[in-house]
């Protein structure tokens, strides 16, 4: 198959293979580590899973958000991320073992119709996936994303339109740490976050017994929802 762009994407590759750093393929979480992702407030339920998932390289990179407000700064007309949030997030980080580093960008806020400069933390399993996210994110295929993020590649395939999507049933590990499905390997896919989702029990049966909380609530809401 002949590739645009073949000599860009030839001095990436290159480049990312001669970089010096860590590429360690799993990241050891002390005890105390999973009590700090455990407890703190300053990640939602999801984004913990995530970083449990990075730990384990089931996922390679993810980004932390949620918990970030924002506030409305007329001199620059636009909606500026609370620096305490941004303080609170990077001192909790910090304690943790994993690369990460803040990043911002300029869009619109749909809800307010103001500008707002969205601010969130890029987290990684090592240093090259750092580097080569944050070096080369915005010439990132979906194939890449999907990737970096730890789909099957047949979930990626339906993602991109190439083959069917399907997205019922919703089991706890989908509703949680999943995407877009495939229509004919649904059952695979299946198995495939179910094991993500037992190796988050693994890692913190606290945190899995609160997402079985939260699932059955959604559950209970939505059959309430359903009933005609």
């Amino acid at each position: 198959m002949f590739k645009l762009n073949e000599h860009r994407k030839r001095i990436r590759f290159q480049r990312m293979l001669s970089l010096r750093c860590n590429r360690r393929a799993k990241l050891l979480l002390t005890p105390q580590h999973v009590k700090i992702i455990e407890n703190t407030n300053s990640l939602s339920l999801g984004e913990k899973y995530q970083l449990i998932l990075i730990s384990l390289g089931m996922k390679l990179t993810t980004e932390i958000y949620s918990k970030i407000n924002y506030r409305f700064d007329e001199k620059s007309d636009t909606e500026l991320s609370e620096a305490k949030d941004i303080q609170v997030i990077k001192e909790m980080l910090a304690s943790l073992p994993f690369p990460f580093y803040e990043e911002r960008y300029t869009k619109l806020n749909r809800l307010s119709d103001r500008k707002r400069e969205f601010s969130w933390f890029q987290v990684s399993l090592n240093s090259a996936v750092a580097i080569f996210v944050k070096d080369y994110a915005e010439t990132f295929s979906e194939f890449e994303d999907g990737i970096l993020y730890g789909y099957p590649n047949t979930a990626i395939r339906a993602f991109c339109g190439l083959i069917e999507r399907r997205y019922q049933p919703i089991s706890i590990a989908r509703y949680f740490l999943a995407g877009v499905g495939s229509k004919d390997f649904w059952d695979q896919e299946e198995e495939y976050f179910t094991a993500w989702w037992n190796a988050i029990g693994t890692i913190s049966p606290k945190l899995q017994a609160e997402g079985e909380g939260q699932f059955a609530l959604w559950k209970a809401e939505k059959e309430n929802t359903d009933r005609p």
